[in-house]
């Protein structure tokens, strides 16, 4: 255990970890015995950091016939007085090896007790020796991954000159990103760019960790992530891992996990299963919140897919915690979705894609196409819906197209918005339906691009289909819109008339808001009026 080599090479750079280094080094001279645990997963770089801030050190203790291991290491530090520091590299192997830890635990304090030895421990997970006052470096889940610009520097450096002058450093960053900036990660994936960025993104998203090794050797923890995590996944029991299983399922993984846990997973025991998690460093905690980094969830996603039983539990707590969570305030709901959003949005494009969508899906999108911010994400999950649920009526099908140009004029996206109107149209026509909406969205869009006559003639048809269909509430819609589109077009009378008969009609139906809307127009109307009345009457004096 004490005697072990470290085999690795000493990096020559370490990127984005200079404060780490400066923090142990300092901790180490100014202590008199320093005992610094470096925790953390697999890859995130415990090793490097080890041998950059001390350099490879090895006692290299000669052996004595008829003297064990450990008696002669006693020995050695008892005559030897001089300042050592003592790396334990990789230190879970021995922890979990079937020597005992009473036995390590045991021989560690009588070691400690040596004050001219100080200790550095690297090991997976949180499971560190107890009894011992141990600094633990990093964050609450040990050596966090890089910032992103030290894995972009890390990565270019590897990657080479040609590479980095030739490629967009947008899209480098939105792979760095993809791969949480794990530094094993990151290494192995410069290594093979070879190929432009684009290619590399989509050799990740399609084939995941197998392709995160280097070389065609026997694959190590140094060499593969896949070996890395699976080192820390060999240390799990069934249940351990079964969770393990539905977290990595959830890109968010499980905000708030101590509240959201037992509704998700009611027949799990989850506290200790966690502990046992965090313990191998297989998920990570901030503040509440249990998540994997990437690498960590693709492989397990792969190697150790959930089951289904988990899928429809996690389903059944979203639907339902959606339709919960809307009495709140509008605030308090996005900044509440926004934790979790990812994870509905996975649920929602898993069901759309086995065409197994249900009415209580169909509520959710109505849910989420209530705040601006998700639009691109919905606008994704109603083409996974519109693509895979040949089960939806014709209703039920434009109902959900005329949300997506909603979305899309909101963004802006004229052209890909008029494309789908024309869409619902033709389909309108087909089947015979009075339905004048798509007509309305289209005029709308024509009013935005400053197209008012052939907007005016749009709207008059949509008011007079509303008529007919006796939706008196968007008959007078149209109204206003016409009378504020006479406006724009200086055609003030027309204008007052218009929006003065709207203000009426809103008043007989109790429409406050249309009533305001209305007045706020004829108020400007006539602020416009006085100042060309104004004018007029200068120009005559003059």
């Amino acid at each position: 255990m004490i005697n072990q080599e470290l085999h690795m090479t000493i990096p020559t750079m370490l990127y984005g970890r200079d404060d780490l280094v400066k923090e142990a080094v300092n901790y180490i001279i100014e202590n008199e015995q320093a005992l610094l645990a470096i925790l953390g997963p697999g890859g995130i770089g415990k090793t490097a950091l080890t041998l950059k801030i001390k350099e490879e050190e090895c006692l290299r203790i000669p052996g004595q016939e008829g003297k064990g291991p450990r008696e002669i290491i006693f020995g050695y530090f008892q005559t030897n007085t001089k300042y050592t520091l003592l790396i334990l590299d990789n230190f879970e192997t021995t922890w979990n090896s079937k020597e005992g830890r009473i036995h390590i635990q045991w021989f560690l304090e009588k070691l400690v007790k040596f004050k001219h030895i100080s200790f550095i421990v690297t090991m997976r997970g949180r499971d560190i020796p107890k009894n011992i006052k141990w600094k633990e470096f990093g964050t609450e889940s040990g050596i966090p991954p890089l910032p992103i610009a030290a894995a972009r520097q890390m990565f270019l450096e590897i990657a080479g000159d040609k590479f980095s002058q030739s490629q967009s450093l947008e899209k480098v960053d939105e792979l760095l990103q993809e791969l949480d900036c794990v530094p094993l990660a990151v290494k192995l994936m410069a290594q093979r760019a070879k190929i432009p960025i684009e290619s590399l993104l989509k050799m990740w998203r399609n084939s995941g960790t197998s392709v995160l090794v280097e070389g065609k050797g026997i694959p190590s923890q140094w060499t593969s992530v896949e070996c890395s995590i699976q080192i820390s996944v060999n240390l799990l029991d069934k249940d351990a891992l079964k969770l393990l299983s539905v977290i990595s399922y959830l890109p968010n993984g499980i905000p708030m996990w101590f509240n959201n846990m037992d509704q998700m997973l009611p027949n799990l025991n989850f506290e200790a299963l966690v502990i046992e998690l965090l313990d191998c460093s297989l998920l990570s905690n901030s503040e509440g919140n249990i998540k994997m980094l990437a690498p960590t969830r693709e492989f397990i996603q792969s190697k150790y897919p959930i089951g289904i039983d988990e899928v429809m539990s996690l389903e059944n707590f979203y639907l339902d915690w959606l339709k919960d969570i809307i009495a709140g305030g509008e605030r308090e709901i996005q900044e509440e979705i926004q934790k979790h959003i990812m994870n509905i949005v996975k649920i929602l494009n898993s069901h759309s894609v086995s065409a197994s969508f249900t009415s209580k899906h169909i509520e959710a999108v109505n849910i989420l196409f209530e705040m601006t911010k998700f639009y691109p994400l919905v606008i994704e999950v109603i083409n996974n819906i519109l693509r895979n649920g040949p089960k939806l009526s014709i209703y039920e099908r434009n109902e959900l197209v005329l949300k997506k140009i909603d979305m899309l004029m909101w963004n802006a996206s004229w052209k890909e918005a008029e494309s789908e109107i024309q869409k619902v149209r033709e389909k309108i026509v087909e089947n015979e339906n009075n339905d004048a909406r798509p007509w309305q969205r289209f005029a709308k869009i024509k009013d935005l691009q400053e197209e008012n006559s052939r907007v005016a003639n749009m709207v008059s048809e949509a008011q007079n289909q509303f008529e007919e269909n006796e939706d008196q509430w968007r008959a007078i819609q149209c109204l206003q819109r016409l009378g504020d589109i006479h406006r724009k077009q200086d055609r003030y009378s027309e204008a007052t008339d218009m929006l003065s008969n709207a203000q009426s009609q809103f008043e007989k139906i109790g429409d406050q808001l249309g009533v305001a809307q209305c007045l706020q127009s004829l108020g400007d109307i006539h602020k416009l009026e006085v100042l060309i009345s104004g004018t007029y009457l200068r120009n005559l004096a003059v």
